[in-house]
């Protein structure tokens, strides 16, 4: 058995104390100084139209207002068309949002006529250019101040066909 005198416990106890308090004050301070990215929707393209299936590309702009990058694992998102479900999914390809920079990330997306009949005909019923949209989601950041980082955004966006 190991014998401390009193004084030595009392060190050990405030030595300890101080670590804790330091180690929680620098996570503050970190969570105070990363901010979450944002995410929107910079346009819709069909890539592909067959006759039982469509191709898209969802092209993303993610902003890192960060000194340092961060890693992203996942973006999970639903999306939205002029009020009707159009895509929903997942992106597990893992990449790295650079420190200060806007990103554009491309998600390929399939759908069948069967599913999209109804959006796609009300889509190319009459020529569009713009849709409205409203995207939303949750970004999985590998960092533990950040973690799951949620995203809701709405607006305009350019609809482009294959031949455009």
């Amino acid at each position: 058995m190991i014998a401390c005198s009193p004084a030595g416990t009392r060190r050990a106890i405030v030595l300890l104390l101080i670590l804790a308090l330091t180690a929680t004050g620098c996570a503050r301070i970190a969570r105070s100084v990363l901010q979450p990215p944002s995410v929107a929707l910079q346009e819709i393209r069909l890539v592909n139209m067959s006759a039982f299936t469509q191709s898209y590309q969802l092209v993303l702009m993610l902003d890192n207002p960060n000194p340092v990058a961060l890693p992203i694992e996942e973006i999970d998102y639903v999306l939205e068309v002029a009020g009707i479900e159009f895509a929903r999914g997942e992106n597990e390809d893992g990449f790295v949002l650079p420190a200060n920079e806007d990103v554009g990330v491309v998600l390929n997306i399939r759908t069948n006529l069967l599913d999209s009949a109804n959006r796609l005909a009300r889509l190319l019923s009459e020529p569009v250019d713009r849709v409205d949209y409203e995207l939303r989601g949750t970004l999985r950041v590998d960092n533990p101040l950040l973690g799951e980082v949620p995203f809701r955004r709405g607006g305009e966006v350019p609809f482009l066909m294959p031949f455009e």
